[in-house]
């Protein structure tokens, strides 16, 4: 009988909160481009070491910009809502094994 190793797989939790972000914009072309350097996080500030991910989803009439980033042990997925501007941490990965 074969098993499923599970060595690779996170704790994920969702969180759905609120955060700060700090960006930073760049020209690039005719697009300018917005990445998130580091957030406020339940009073700790999380330094961003990589955007490992970056894509847009649409809900309505809302458009919604999702990027999964890292500090370098630990994952984060950021939300950001293009209509009213607002930042949301939608879940975290401690990277270890549940």
């Amino acid at each position: 009988m074969f098993g499923f190793c599970s060595y690779n797989e996170s704790m994920i939790e969702k969180v759905h909160e609120e955060i700060d972000v700090l960006v930073l914009y760049r020209r690039g072309g005719s697009r300018r481009r917005g990445a998130p350097q580091k957030f406020s996080w339940r009073g700790r500030v999380i330094g961003i070491q990589n955007i490992d991910m970056h894509h847009t989803v649409r809900e309505g009439r809302h458009l919604y910009h999702v990027f999964s980033v890292s500090d370098g042990t630990r994952y984060f997925r950021l939300k950001f809502n293009s209509e009213n501007l607002a930042w949301t941490l939608e879940e975290f990965s401690d990277g270890l094994a549940d």
